[in-house]
């Protein structure tokens, strides 16, 4: 879609100038009073448009130099690191976060990025949002930390890494489905030949070493000594 059927004509003569890398010109109608941190029509914003329509990394680089918000957010609740995490491309994850994306930006399904990057099997995205302050124990709505959410899209190779890095194993989603019984769950049902079977065991393993034990409650059983009052 052109940035003309989104924007006001003033900040689609920006947008050709950052396009066209002409940092004095765009720099000048900035001056004006323009701001690039607005939602155009359908909540879209100019970064995420730069982004998502030119595919341009050097327009989107100079946007970010010249003021733009990485964490502004679009009329659906993402902001940029929430629209990139999880792209093919790990290099649109390094601008946004590199120009003061929030690692831990929650998008509009009440989800850390680090889960859109999870879904993907996108490890380079995981590791950088880690590596730049990701709280691998921030939750969902359905309270399910990254590790939690990992081994509900059955992806173990990565719920192994994350408890490594230090997410919690022993946390419950909202409606009382642990980690243990999320491996436990799964083993009962995957095939060996599966691909993820050979990482549901290391997890199961792996939480064994950490004292947790087998067979867990199940999410049933762990409403029930909620009803009464009972702390797991």
């Amino acid at each position: 879609m052109r940035a003309s059927e989104l924007f006001e004509p003033s900040v689609v003569a920006v947008l050709q100038s950052i396009q066209k890398g002409d940092e004095t010109a765009a720099r000048h109608q900035l001056s004006q009073g323009l701001n690039l941190n607005i939602q155009g029509k359908e909540g879209v914003t100019p970064l995420l448009w730069l982004i998502y329509e030119t595919q341009n990394k050097k327009a989107v680089r100079l946007a970010l130099k010249l003021g733009v918000d990485p964490n502004y957010k679009d009329g659906f609740g993402d902001s940029a690191v929430n629209f990139v995490a999880g792209a093919k491309d790990p290099d649109w994850l390094h601008i946004i976060l590199d120009a003061g994306g929030d690692p831990n930006a929650i998008g509009r399904r009440g989800q850390p990025a680090i889960f859109s990057a999870i879904n993907e099997q996108r490890w380079a995205d995981i590791k950088l949002l880690v590596e730049k302050g990701a709280d691998l124990n921030l939750a969902d709505q359905n309270k399910r930390n990254s590790a939690l959410y990992a081994a509900y899209v059955n992806e173990y190779e990565i719920v192994y890494w994350l408890i490594e890095q230090g997410a919690k194993f022993d946390t419950y989603s909202a409606t009382g489905s642990s980690l243990a019984w999320r491996v436990h769950d799964s083993l009962s049902i995957m095939s060996p030949k599966s691909p993820h079977y050979p990482w549901a065991l290391k997890v199961k393993q792996q939480l064994l070493d950490r004292g947790v034990q087998f067979p867990p409650p199940s999410p049933t059983e762990v409403r029930e000594h909620w009803e009464k009052g009972e702390l797991l």
